[in-house]
């Protein structure tokens, strides 16, 4: 549906598949790594993208 030819489709499939980027409904994720964080620690944030370490907090005065 997406006009590509089936050989171009399959192609994309077996990269994927072979690359680990297939999504498979059907099959739990492995994870290396689980992340926990608490979201009420989180800051909001400005940053430019030529200078992030400038980075300046956007929240409420009362928060920071």
């Amino acid at each position: 549906m997406t006009g590509r030819s089936r050989d171009q489709v399959e192609f994309v499939e077996a990269y994927a598949k072979r690359a680990g980027l297939w999504f498979d409904p059907h099959t739990d994720p492995r994870y290396t790594t689980v992340v926990e964080l608490d979201l009420s620690s989180v800051e909001v944030s400005l940053a430019g993208p030529t200078r992030p370490q400038d980075r300046i907090p956007a929240g409420p005065p009362s928060k920071r």
